[in-house]
């Protein structure tokens, strides 16, 4: 990005994105908690007044317009901002940027987390926000962050430190050493453990050979700890040989302890993922990133939401908690997108309103005095928009899009004009979209930035013979190919959507429900398939089920691990011809209607 420098005092309203200019300090705001800087008040700091009233400040601030005329968001610089106003500057250099809230939070962390001034638990806290912007992906988090990525995992488990040793490690009265030995901790020992590093002035090694004769009960363990009770390092094994040993089940070998916990938390976290599309751990996920999904209540989204649709969506997930003293701690039903979670909370609510508010009325109708009280909505009452998934999970996308590519494909055998109409812009595009190549009835609409599903939707309104014509046309250009890359959303599996489309293809006659489509799904959107499914002969899947193996045998079914669950399905022999599921018919129905 190259800044464009101009000398402006204020304001600009035709300022560009990365524009250089000079703000008034007035005219610039801070949000509260924006910064990922906390610790300000130092020497350097005031190192930094002082210079800047010698010098000015010669890093320019970023910051990015407010929804107010004529002011401005900080986004990174704090400190250069706080230290202008103590010089008694009027105006600063400053970066504008045009961007959203995401990009905003993201320029903030990667212009502070490459700073060598930035604070070990301010570094913790920025990196659990990049990675969380990052899709959970440690190894590009630690890319865009400039770290590697053994200290992304070193500065991610600071954050099971003590909001009391955080501020001691911000304040530099404590070492990085420190804090990481005492994070293994509980909170309450942390905190007696700091007061005594504080007041004795205990060394890291120090702290590190104490620590080492800590042990560590058995009993809360979150793995099975059968192995253990032959174990030398067992406390219960010296128990029964000394009068002075320790208590009966305690763990001197802090290595095996920690491998054994790790290994557990892996299979706990594999196990939920048969149920959530998402599951984190607790040192993964910022907790103002997430809300609990409910079915009713003051953040209730609705009976059929919930089991139709936030069960089946990308972002319906599981915190798992790796902090010493709940190790293995579960929360559950967790929405990863608060702007979604909002607005199905809100849709939940006014369709309760609406309901409550007909059936008063329905009740002054017929005499009766309305109450002025209005009890909380209950699942009768529940009556919200059509239940939807904010995201589909990647690999359920990628079982759909395999499936349309392949009925597509069946599509355009069977139909001459969609045929033509692919090889036709195929060949306009090799030879650069020539307009002279296109027959009268189109020419007009042709534009070479057409999408190829909108220049497929143009050509399949052609005759065959027009078709054809423009097919030669175009084919005595051979010699001129060239590739061409396009967007996902112009790609292949959006080819295949249009064809589908244009052809009207009823995809339930080739659709079969198998093993392979389910397995791609958690068991929230297995329940929602088999939930739904009806076949030709109208029949119900829970019903036969049911039926066969007895009243409310499904609920039971869905209690079975992932593998054994789906294996159970089949086994009923249920016909599935005739019924497509609803993912699959809303996702070609969204394409449609671009």
């Amino acid at each position: 990005m190259n800044a464009t420098l101009t000398t402006i005092a204020g304001n600009s309203s035709h300022e560009e994105d990365g524009s250089l200019v000079y703000l008034t300090l007035d005219a610039i705001s801070i949000q509260e908690n924006f910064n990922p800087r906390k610790f300000f008040e130092d020497n350097s700091f005031n190192e930094l007044v002082e210079a800047i009233k010698m010098e000015g400040v010669i890093q320019p601030i970023i910051v990015r317009p407010a929804n107010e005329t004529g002011k401005y968001n900080l986004i990174a610089g704090e400190r250069r901002f706080r230290a202008s106003v103590l010089s008694g500057c009027e105006d600063i250099p400053s970066v504008v940027r045009l961007v959203d809230d995401k990009q905003a939070t993201l320029i903030a962390l990667m212009e502070n987390a490459t700073r060598a001034d930035l604070s070990f638990t301010e570094e913790a806290d920025s990196a659990r926000i990049v990675l969380t912007h990052c899709d959970n992906d440690k190894d590009e988090a630690a890319r865009k962050l400039g770290w590697t990525r053994q200290k992304l995992d070193q500065r991610l488990a600071l954050l099971h430190a003590h909001e009391s040793v955080k501020l001691a490690l911000t304040e530099q009265k404590i070492k990085l050493g420190h804090a990481v030995l005492l994070c293994q901790l509980t909170d309450a020992m942390q905190v007696t453990t700091l007061e005594a590093i504080l007041k004795d002035n205990i060394s890291v090694a120090d702290l590190k050979a104490r620590l080492a004769g800590f042990t560590l009960e058995l009993k809360n363990a979150p793995f099975d700890t059968v192995a253990c009770q032959m174990c030398p390092r067992n406390s219960s094994i010296q128990t029964n040989l000394f009068e002075d040993a320790l208590s009966g089940g305690q763990c001197a070998d802090h290595e095996c302890y920690g491998t054994k916990t790790q290994h557990a938390l892996e299979s706990k976290q594999a196990d939920l993922k048969e149920t959530y599309h998402v599951v984190y751990l607790d040192t993964e996920r910022d907790p103002q990133t997430y809300n609990e999904v409910c079915k009713t209540g003051s953040f209730g989204v609705g009976e059929s939401q919930y089991e139709q649709g936030c069960k089946g969506c990308a972002n319906f997930g599981a915190l798992l908690s790796s902090k010493t003293g709940c190790v293995g701690d579960i929360t559950s039903d967790l929405c990863f997108d608060l702007s979604c979670h909002k607005t199905k909370v809100d849709d939940y609510k006014k369709s309760s309103a609406t309901e409550i508010t007909h059936s008063s009325e329905t009740a002054s109708s017929n005499g009766n005095v309305a109450s002025t009280t209005v009890s909380t909505p209950t699942t009768k009452t529940d009556k919200p928009k059509k239940a939807i998934s904010a995201a589909t999970p990647k690999r359920v996308t990628e079982k759909m899009d395999a499936f349309y590519q392949d009925v597509a494909e069946k599509a355009a055998l069977n139909d001459i004009n969609i045929s033509l109409s692919i090889a036709v812009y195929t060949m306009l595009v090799k030879v650069n979209q020539k307009s002279d190549f296109l027959v009268d009835g189109i020419k007009d609409k042709w534009k070479s930035s057409l999408s190829r599903t909108a220049a497929l939707k143009l050509l399949y309104g052609c005759t065959v013979d027009e078709l054809k014509l423009m097919l030669i046309k175009s084919a005595s250009h051979l010699p001129n190919l060239e590739s061409e890359s396009y967007p996902q959303s112009d790609g292949l599996v959006a080819i295949a959507k249009t064809i589908l489309t244009l052809t009207q293809t009823d995809l339930t006659n080739h659709f079969t429900l198998d093993k392979t489509f389910l397995e791609v799904h958690t068991k929230g959107g297995i329940e929602i398939i088999l939930k739904e499914a009806v076949n030709a002969k109208k029949e119900s899947f829970v019903t036969t089920f049911d039926a066969k193996h007895g009243e409310k045998s499904f609920k039971s079914l869905l209690k079975e691990k992932h593998v054994d669950l789906i294996k159970k399905v089949f086994e009923l022999g249920f016909d599935f011809t005739g019924y497509l599921p609803s993912c699959l018919s809303k996702n070609l129905l969204d394409t449609r209607t671009k």
